[in-house]
């Protein structure tokens, strides 16, 4: 059972920003499929540390996984429609002087 209490929340406001995250980890200097790899991976980590600091009756690995999904799903919505719609993604990566992808 998932219970959204304060490190859920947590977990799932930082899926808005891990788009960000993942665009300066890649930088434009890594490929593709590499870079693609770092928004699921974050999500799901970011998932599964919510779940393990949601252990009061033990850790629960199926919520950190529904939690990490949801993650992606919300870090995939934020990065097209905030992050690349609104153009802060290529702002980022040129105060950072990383070429856009």
């Amino acid at each position: 059972m998932i219970a959204f209490n304060l490190a859920t929340v947590l977990s799932l406001l930082t899926s808005l920003v891990i788009p960000g995250v993942s665009a300066l980890l890649a930088g434009g200097k890594v490929p593709n499929n590499v870079a693609g790899f770092l928004t699921p991976l974050l999500s799901i980590a970011s998932g599964f540390c919510a779940a393990w600091a949601n252990d009061v009756h033990g850790y629960d690995w199926r919520a950190g996984l529904v939690t990490g999904l949801l993650n992606y799903g919300i870090a995939v919505a934020s990065h097209f429609g905030m992050w690349r719609g609104t153009g802060i993604e290529a702002r980022l990566l040129a105060l950072f002087n990383r070429p856009a992808a």
